[in-house]
């Protein structure tokens, strides 16, 4: 490139014209650099706190990724700490129960309803909500308290963190989360939405198959955690009609209630499920 001395005036501009023409070159080297992740914990929710946008009614949706329940921070008056993809953080003084109640009523499937499929297949604890593609987990038992949730559909992976026995949840767009559970703990409520997604996914092909349409399933270009263990499972696709399934729910309602009535042990309990399950008998499926 040559250089212009044109603005120069005086002395020195009669001295550079003499001079032979001057090339000057420039390298430039790039090197690429890693992108570091953001990383959500309590040493940095102070600064989560500074950005925050404080609302008075939090709506979440298919975008985020984290409620976080802050009740026990003390340089705080807010209750519950939203994150959403490429947005800025939400901060009410709404509990994080009342979060996601808000949440669970916008969907086809009460989170109440999703409890008693998951106590039917052994999930008394920490139900994940799967309401289709979205998939939110509680960290502790949230039957009567506000919890903290995270989003399954988002997270990619869990890395365990040996020296506090926590988990760090790989989230999309480079966040990460770090949890206060182990990861044998984490690793179990990714199973428990797999199942549930993947009974779900059964129920919903079995009522399509009934009409002329068909299911569309949305995926992300990266497979979010359940996605990954639904594809690499092998399941055995058995015939799982819906009245099957439907007795089969029907029939852990009935134990259910009669554990209640008469307790666990009662010698009668057998004997008055077979009355209430005669009524069904003509339309049971055979095995």
């Amino acid at each position: 490139m040559e250089k212009n001395y044109d603005h120069i005036e005086g002395p020195l501009q009669n001295k550079v014209s003499d001079e032979t023409d001057i090339m000057y070159t420039y390298e430039m080297q790039l090197h690429p650099s890693k992108v570091k992740s953001l990383v959500i914990d309590d040493e940095n929710l102070s600064f989560f706190l500074s950005i925050s946008q404080e609302k008075q009614h939090i709506l979440i949706d298919h975008t985020t990724f984290y409620v976080k329940d802050i009740r026990d921070q003390k340089n705080t008056h807010f209750n519950t700490i939203v994150f959403n993809l490429n947005e800025l953080p939400l901060v009410t003084t709404e509990l994080s129960r009342v979060v996601m109640e808000r949440y669970f009523e916008q969907k086809l499937l009460s989170y109440a309803f999703i409890q008693y499929i998951g106590k039917s297949l052994g999930f008394h604890q920490r139900c994940p909500f799967v309401s289709g593609h979205e998939i939110f987990i509680p960290e502790k038992g949230s039957t009567n308290d506000s919890t903290s949730w995270y989003a399954a559909h988002h997270i990619l992976e869990g890395v365990l963190v040996k020296k506090t026995n926590q988990t760090v949840a790989l989230v999309r767009n480079h966040y990460e989360l770090l949890l206060n559970i182990s990861i044998k703990s984490f690793n179990e409520q990714i199973e428990r939405a797999t199942i549930l997604s993947y009974f779900q996914q059964i129920i919903i092909s079995r009522l399509v198959s009934c009409y002329d349409d068909t299911a569309a399933y949305r995926h992300d270009n990266v497979l979010n955690i359940v996605e990954v263990r639904l594809k690499r499972q092998s399941f055995i696709q058995m015939s799982c009609p819906l009245k099957k399934l439907y007795h089969f729910v029907q029939n852990y309602r009935i134990s259910e209630t009669l554990e209640k009535i008469f307790g666990e042990k009662n010698p009668y309990i057998e004997e008055a499920r077979e009355d209430l399950l005669k009524g069904y008998i003509k339309d049971k499926p055979s095995k």
